[in-house]
């Protein structure tokens, strides 16, 4: 065996043996409250765990061994992961956040360090319509096929964005348009080319360079599926000066209008609807990426493409922003059904030859979303109270609202400690001269412990005239004692040990301390 290999099967082992023990009491409860309250407030799950749990046993890529990472999107996300982190605060975990992401709009939940949510924000009217069709499973809401499907796309169609995923976005695509075919009815495209100023459209959009994703696009791809034949139709363009395509064109048209449609931020692209009188003819997106495309020669003149990843992301994206009275929904699912098959049985092949990598449009680069959260906070660094900057800049530790409420406990405590030593006299004076001990079993090395030692020390300093309070390492714990996980807390009474079994709140430690 060389080298390599032993690095390798080392490395395996190590995996093996040290990985998270999702069996763990603390893990099941950890798991079972993100579930709890997925179910509970109808929240939508995306991402890989959302593919793999719609998908049958057997071509599910999780094999049970991995910590569950919950995407999921909601109509409140900031109040929704102020309320998740609230319920594990209850539940007796300690080092519980809630805090914003890179990206506006989603915010995290960490649970003793560990990441169990991933909430995102997502527009209200787009919220119900994915609601309506949502796939349950065991209680939990999951997104269609169709919308993973166009999540995955439109990875698959931003060279500049995480390529690093490509691979493992498009097995796991696979696996889903095995399973969950492209469905659509009749797949008999009629003819629509009764667009008068169609090739006058084109030529202008073609000369300002607009990457074409609808109507001439379809009519190119033809080729390969004469079932496209008939798609000369709406002519929907990419270009990042739309206006400057307006004018231009209305110099041609004069009686051409528009109307604009400001998108769904970082969702769908701001466009331009074009009309001739109250024909739709056109629409410009306004890109909010960088969309790969191809160039390729057709009648002798060139045009710049979408790829076939960027057009089936437009198209099933089309299928849930009410986009459907232009477009007529089964039409939309047909001619993604033909491109996904034409991709299928070209792969490898002439203009499919390779992955596009050219891509049109400004990428949102990591140095741009912070140099706008920059000078966000310079905005709202004065209004930490405001809605605004809570959206931006989301920091919630539900254990921050208690520790007044400790304080002003312990305070009380200190005020009854004269009343406690008369009563120990008393005991003393009875033949009882012993304490209970409280033994905090604890490790250098957990996580846990190093977020309730503050805690302890505080209950320490308030107790240890009551109480013999004795904080123990593990490694040298007394033999009479009995514990694999840490923190631990014991209290030996009359020679009888009393585990602490309750949520490691500060009101539920002063109320067993109180009535040994």
């Amino acid at each position: 065996m060389s080298g390599l290999e032993l690095i390798s099967t080392a490395a395996k082992m190590a995996e093996s043996k040290y990985t998270m023990d999702l069996n763990s009491p603390e893990i099941k409860k950890i798991i079972k409250i993100v579930e709890d309250f997925l179910k509970t407030n109808k929240l939508i799950c995306y991402g890989g765990t959302a593919i793999n749990n719609i998908l049958p046993k057997k071509d599910q890529f999780y094999t049970g061994d991995e910590f569950p990472d919950y995407d999921f999107y909601s109509n409140d996300a900031v109040n929704d992961a102020k309320k998740l982190a609230n319920i594990y605060h209850e539940h007796g975990f300690i080092n519980v956040l809630a805090k914003s992401g890179v990206h506006f709009g989603t915010y995290k939940v960490f649970v003793n360090y560990l990441p169990v949510a991933d909430i995102t924000q997502l527009d209200s009217l787009l919220y119900k319509n994915i609601s309506e069709v949502a796939f349950i499973r065991k209680g939990i809401y999951y997104c269609t096929p169709d919308f993973l499907r166009m999540n995955m796309y439109l990875e698959l169609s931003r060279p500049k964005g995480d390529v690093s995923r490509w691979e493992k976005v498009y097995s796991r695509l696979e696996l889903l348009n095995k399973n969950y075919p492209i469905k659509h009815t009749d797949c008999l495209i009629r003819n629509v080319d009764n667009l008068k100023y169609f090739d006058t459209i084109v030529k202008c959009f073609n000369s300002n360079k607009c990457v074409f994703f609808g109507g001439k696009a379809l009519n190119i791809y033809s080729k390969y599926d004469d079932k496209l034949n008939n798609s000369r139709s709406i002519i929907d363009v990419f270009h990042e000066n739309p206006m400057n395509c307006i004018t231009k064109l209305k110099k041609l048209i004069p009686e051409i209008n528009y109307i604009k449609d400001n998108g769904i931020h970082e969702i769908f692209p701001p466009h331009y609807i074009l009309k001739i009188n109250s024909d739709v003819v056109a629409i410009i997106y306004e890109p909010i990426a960088c969309y790969s495309y191809i160039s390729i020669k057709y009648k002798n003149k060139v045009y710049k493409i979408a790829s076939i990843f960027t057009l089936l992301s437009m198209y099933f994206m089309f299928m849930y922003v009410d986009k459907c009275t232009i477009y007529n929904t089964n039409r939309l699912m047909c001619i993604a059904s033909i491109i996904y098959d034409i991709n299928e049985k070209n792969f490898g092949k002439g203009i499919f030859k390779s992955i596009p990598i050219n891509c049109y449009g400004e990428m949102r680069t990591l140095e741009i979303i912070m140099d706008e959260k920059s000078e966000m906070f310079k905005k709202l660094k004065d209004k930490k109270d405001s809605k605004e900057y809570e959206l931006w800049f989301l920091k919630y530790d539900p254990s921050e609202s208690n520790k007044s409420k400790y304080k002003y406990k312990s305070k009380s405590k200190s005020k009854s400690k004269s009343k406690s030593k008369s009563t120990k006299t008393l005991k003393k004076k009875g033949g009882s001269n012993s304490k209970c001990i409280i033994y905090y079993i604890h490790s250098d090395t957990c996580g846990h412990c190093l977020d309730f030692n503050p805690t302890w020390d505080e209950l320490e300093k308030d107790y240890s005239d009551k109480h013999i309070m004795k904080k123990i390492n593990i490694e040298n714990m007394p033999s009479h004692i009995q514990t694999n996980t840490v923190p631990y807390i014991v209290a030996q009474k009359n020679n009888k040990l009393i585990d602490f079994t309750d949520k490691r709140t500060p009101s539920n430690l002063i109320q067993f301390l109180d009535n040994l």
